[in-house]
């Protein structure tokens, strides 16, 4: 297989996972935030009140909602692919992880005020 070919052949199957995931938001859980890439086709009238953009441009727009429905209400407002979403993205970068590390005691524990 040419190298092109298999260029070619990464891509498609990188948005086809891509969507699917887009696809599958709705049925997998309630997502408070989600992004949808490319939204200038969304008709925001559709949109029930509830719903929230937590920013928006030509590439990528945040919304936010306490209803479970939220990419369902997107899905039918127009959007083409709804991604869960963390602070405007897909991948929540602002509470990494770390271990949990135990405090030592401070220097005065079990000491009484005697």
């Amino acid at each position: 297989m040419h190298k092109s070919k298999q260029i070619a052949l990464i891509l498609v199957l990188i948005g086809l996972a891509w969507g699917a995931i887009g696809l599958a938001v709705p049925f997998l859980g309630n997502a408070d935030e989600v992004a949808v890439p490319f939204p200038q086709n969304l008709q925001m009238e559709l949109l029930p009140a509830s719903v929230r953009i937590l920013s928006y441009d030509d590439k990528i727009a945040v919304f936010a909602s306490e209803e479970p429905q939220l990419a369902s209400h997107l899905y039918e407002a127009g959007a083409w692919a709804v991604l869960p979403s963390s602070n405007g993205s897909c991948i929540n970068l602002s509470e990494i992880s770390k271990p949990n590390r135990k405090r030592p005691p401070p220097a005065n524990a079990g000491l009484s005020g005697n």
